[in-house]
C-alpha cells in the first residue's frame, strides 16, 4: 500500500511539473508576444524619416561589373559588326528571371525584330533588385563600356523602388517575431538554415501582423505610408528625368513600359484597407470591379514579400509619351485583354512566367511597329510584313 501511494505522489509531482513548465511557456509565450507588440506599437515615422530621405537623396544599389554573367553576349557586345543595331534593355529581376534565357521578353523580342532586320540585337543590362537608382547607374555603367550606342534603349522598372525601402527601411518595425519562428521551425522539425529562415520570415511575418490586426492588438495607418509612397515616387521621377534628359541628349528614343504585378497574390498592409479591398475584388462578378478592388488593395500595402508599384508612378510613366519618349502601357493592355493578372503570367507577386514574358515581347514588338520614328531608328520596313 505504501508503495502504491509513493508512486501515486510521484506521478503527482511530475504532472505538477509538467504543468508548471507548460504554464512557463505559454508565460513566456506571452511575454514575447507582447513585447513583441509593445515594439511595433512604439513606431515613430519621424525616426525613420531621416533614413528614408538619405536612402532617396542618392540611393544604395549594388552593382555587378558588366563582364559577370547575365544575358549579355560580352564577344558580341564589345566587337559588334558595323551594320548591327544595338537595343537596350534595363530592369530589374523582372526583366532577367525566367524558365532559361531563351525565354526572357529581351530574347523573345529579338527574334521577332530580326525577321524584320537581321542586324538587330538586343542586350539586356538587367539586374536583380535594381531599383531606378541602380537602373541610372548601371546605365552610365554601360555607356562607359558601350563600342557602339545603341538605337533604342527599353526600360522596364519600379517594383524594387517600392520593395527596396520597405523591405530595408519599414519591415524592420514589423520584424519582431524572430523568435516565434525560430520555434515554428523547432516543433515542425524543419532544419534551420539562415536563408531558409529569412525566406519564412518574409512570407510569415505579413501573416502574423495580419493576425494581431484582427485581435486588435496592432494597428497601421495608411496615412503614414501615403508619405512614404510619395516620398518613394519623387525620387523615381528624379532619376528618370535625368535619364531621359541623357537620352534626349545623345538622340536615343527609348521606351518606358507599365510594371506590373500579379493581383491575385495576396498583399498585406492594413486589414481595414488592403486586405478588405482584396477580398471585395476576389468575390467581383464584374470584370471591373475585379481590377479596380484589387488595384486599390495593392495600392495600400506595406509588407507584402515584394511590395509592388502603387498607380500614381504607372500614371506618371504613361504621362511620359512624347518626342522620342515613349511607352508601352503594359497594364492598359493587359487589362483591354481581360487578364487576371494571375499565377498564368506571374510567377510570384511580380516576376513572369514564360507566359508572361511572351506577352512583354509581344507588346513591345507590336508597339515598335506601330511607331514610325522607332521603326526608322530600327531600320524596320513599314507595314506588317514578315
Amino acid at each position: 500500500m505504501s508503495r502504491k501511494a509513493d508512486i501515486n505522489k510521484y506521478r503527482k509531482s511530475l504532472l505538477g511539473v509538467m504543468v508548471a513548465f507548460l504554464y512557463a511557456v505559454i508565460l513566456v509565450f506571452i511575454g514575447c508576444l507582447s513585447y513583441s507588440v509593445y515594439r511595433i506599437r512604439l513606431f515613430d515615422f519621424s525616426e525613420y524619416k531621416g533614413r528614408l530621405v538619405e536612402r532617396l537623396s542618392g540611393g544604395q544599389s549594388h552593382l555587378y561589373p558588366i563582364k559577370d554573367k547575365g544575358y549579355l553576349d560580352r564577344e558580341r557586345f564589345y566587337r559588334p559588326g558595323k551594320e548591327d543595331v544595338p537595343v537596350y534593355v534595363f530592369g530589374g529581376s523582372s526583366v532577367i528571371l525566367a524558365s532559361n534565357e531563351d525565354k526572357v521578353f529581351s530574347v523573345i523580342l529579338e527574334g521577332s525584330l530580326r525577321k524584320r532586320n537581321p542586324n538587330v540585337r538586343v542586350y539586356n543590362f538587367g539586374r536583380s533588385a535594381l531599383d531606378s537608382f541602380g537602373v541610372k547607374r548601371r546605365m552610365e555603367q554601360v555607356f562607359k563600356k558601350q563600342s557602339a550606342p545603341p538605337r533604342l534603349i527599353v526600360f522596364y522598372m519600379g517594383h524594387n523602388d517600392y520593395t527596396n525601402v520597405y523591405k530595408n527601411i519599414f519591415s524592420v518595425v514589423y520584424d519582431r517575431f524572430g523568435w516565434l519562428l525560430r520555434l515554428s521551425y523547432a516543433l515542425s522539425h524543419k532544419r534551420f538554415d539562415q536563408s531558409g529562415y529569412f525566406r519564412y520570415r518574409k512570407l510569415k511575418v505579413p501573416v502574423i501582423i495580419k493576425t494581431l490586426q484582427y485581435l486588435r492588438l496592432i494597428r497601421i495607418h495608411d496615412e503614414i505610408y501615403l508619405e512614404i509612397n510619395r516620398t518613394i515616387l519623387m525620387a523615381f521621377k528624379r532619376n528618370i528625368e535625368e535619364m531621359c534628359r541623357i537620352m534626349a541628349d545623345r538622340g536615343i528614343p527609348v521606351i518606358f513600359i507599365t510594371p506590373v504585378g500579379n493581383l491575385v497574390a495576396e498583399p498585406y498592409g492594413n486589414i481595414h484597407s488592403v486586405t478588405a479591398y482584396y477580398r471585395q475584388g476576389l468575390a467581383a462578378e464584374n470584370y471591373g470591379d475585379f481590377i479596380g478592388n484589387l488595384k486599390k488593395a495593392r495600392d495600400s500595402e506595406i509588407l507584402t514579400a515584394d511590395v509592388r508599384v502603387k498607380s500614381p508612378l504607372n500614371d506618371y510613366l504613361r504621362g511620359l509619351e512624347g518626342g522620342t519618349t515613349h511607352v508601352i502601357d503594359l497594364e492598359g493592355e493587359l487589362i483591354r485583354r481581360g487578364s487576371r493578372f494571375d499565377q498564368s503570367i506571374f510567377s510570384d507577386y511580380f516576376h513572369f512566367t514564360d507566359e508572361g514574358h511572351r506577352i512583354v515581347a509581344e507588346s513591345i514588338y507590336e508597339g515598335i511597329l506601330d511607331d514610325e520614328g522607332l521603326r526608322t531608328a530600327l531600320g524596320i520596313p513599314s507595314g506588317r510584313g514578315g
